[in-house]
Parts: structure tokens; C-alpha cells; sequence
């Protein structure tokens, strides 16, 4: 299926690494690594802010291309960067976004991806992935003006996963 012509045999993938978390930046390319062969993989990194190990880990990798900055510029700053960069433009017609404390833990990912795209592309499905429901502790309602919240990606030990289609028109 990543052979199919919306595919075009490939995904850009886009990993943003924080802290001072060699483990989870780890973790995280790894396991795209163990799952999506090279050839068929686009590997874009950003590193916000890492620590030493976690920067001779990425560099020892077969990225794309690495974006780092030392200075804490925030996640939204770096991924616009990625998402735009006039020197190295995304060619693939798909991409992922990880952020590393994310991991990939069934293979057949990419697979049922690719599949998803395939049939749901003629009803105007552009986004896919997981509409991740947070939970937040009872006492937080008020601090933070509501209970729980939609977000695609994020953490919290507490979360129901429902895989979802987006359509844009």
C-alpha cells in the first residue's frame, strides 16, 4: 500500500526532541527506525533545547535533516521552521509529527496508515490520527477554566483514544 499513488512509496517524518530526555528521544526514533524502512522514510529531527547525549544520538542517525536550537525556542517555533524550511522543502505527499515522548509500539502502523489514506482520500480526508481526550484530576477544573480537552497529541496517564478521519473543505 505505500506503493499506492497518493502515497508516493515515502512518509516525511518530523520528530521534535526536548530536555535533557536521551531515553525518550530514544525510544522515539527507535522505534520509527524499527518500523519504517529507510528508503521509504523522510526523517526530519528538531532539538529544542537537548542535552549532549541526546544530540550525538541524533546525529548518529540517517535523518534528513536536523534543526536544532540551544536556546528553548518552543515547540511551534522549531515545527514551523521544519514545516517551511525553503532549503530542504517537503517532497513526500504525507507527513507524521512525533513529539519524542511518543512511540510507535504495533509496526503495522505505517501499513494501516497508508491504507487509511488510500480509502479515505476521495471523501476529502486530509488528516489522520488520534483524537487524544485528556482527563484532568478534579480539582483542576477551576485552575484551568473546564474539565477535559481535545488535543492530537500530548500527555496525561489518563487518555480514551478514538482513531478519526479529519475532513477540511
Amino acid at each position: 500500500m505505500m506503493d499506492h499513488p497518493l502515497i508516493g512509496g515515502k512518509f516525511t517524518v518530523f520528530v521534535l526532541c526536548y530536555g535533557e530526555y536521551p531515553e525518550l528521544a530514544k525510544s522515539c526514533l527507535g522505534s520509527i527506525l524499527s518500523t519504517l524502512p529507510i528508503e521509504r522514510l523522510d526523517l526530519r529531527v528538531g532539538l529544542n533545547a537537548v542535552c549532549d547525549e541526546t544530540r550525538a544520538y541524533v546525529k548518529s542517525l540517517p535523518t534528513t535533516k536536523i534543526y536544532e536550537d540551544a536556546s528553548n525556542a518552543g515547540k511551534y517555533v522549531i515545527m514551523r521552521r521544519m514545516f517551511h524550511d525553503p532549503e530542504c522543502p517537503i517532497t513526500t505527499t504525507h507527513l507524521v509529527w512525533f513529539d519524542d515522548d511518543a512511540r510507535i509500539v504495533k509496526g503495522a502502523i505505517w501499513q494501516r496508515l497508508a491504507e487509511a489514506i488510500a480509502v479515505n482520500h476521495s471523501y476529502g480526508a486530509r488528516l489522520y490520527g488520534l483524537v487524544m481526550l485528556q482527563i484532568r484530576p478534579a480539582g483542576l477544573e477551576k485552575q484551568h477554566g473546564g474539565g477535559a480537552r481535545i488535543c492530537l497529541s500530548g500527555g496525561g496517564r489518563k487518555r480514551r483514544r478514538t482513531e478519526l478521519a479529519f475532513t477540511l473543505r
